[in-house]
């Protein structure tokens, strides 16, 4: 027989309710919707990360160069 003490604690009622209601809402979003949402969010956290030239190359060069990659 296990203790009692071994057995994992019982998260807070409140906690695994919002978690459910997170994962239901979650689910209920269309996959192409939820998909762009997504991205959308990695953009704007790419986004915020500092930029560092390649050495040999200027800041203002590398910009436009992997701008244009992107095309």
């Amino acid at each position: 027989m296990i203790p009692l003490q071994a057995l994992p604690q019982i998260p807070d009622p409140q906690t695994v309710a919002l978690c459910l209601l997170f994962f239901i809402s979650g689910m209920a979003v269309p996959t192409r919707y939820g998909m762009e949402r997504i991205e959308g969010f990695g953009r704007l956290v790419a986004s915020k990360l500092p930029y560092k030239a390649p050495p040999g190359t200027d800041e203002e060069t590398a910009m436009q160069a992997t701008q244009e990659g992107d095309k």
